[in-house]
């Protein structure tokens, strides 16, 4: 956290009251990680502490990805999105983004 930490008040010491907005990690199925999703609550639990302390919004991608890339239409990597997971997340990044401007007042 403290790399993320360090990103935030770089950028609003540049920009002040300039909303953040962070992501949790996805979801996968690459045999590469061995389909398994090891530390993923841990690290969303983190994440989820130290934006709540921070002020900093967070997208969860993982259910907006997860029948796609889960029933293989992304990547064959298992990694990867296609274009319909990016355009999910793309239009939840910006109505978190929306928000968060609008509640900065």
């Amino acid at each position: 956290m403290r790399h993320l930490e360090r990103l935030r008040v770089a950028v609003t010491t540049l920009i002040p009251g300039l909303p953040v907005v962070g992501m949790l990690p996805a979801v996968h199925r690459a045999p590469a990680y061995g389909g398994v999703h090891a530390g993923r609550e841990r690290h969303v639990a983190a994440l989820t502490t130290w934006a709540s302390r921070r002020g900093v919004a967070l997208v969860d991608p993982a259910p907006l990805v997860a029948d796609h890339v889960l029933r293989g239409h992304g990547n064959p990597d298992g990694i990867h999105w296609g274009w319909a997971a990016h355009a999910a997340v793309g239009d939840a990044v910006g109505r978190t983004v929306e928000k968060a401007l609008a509640d900065r007042g």
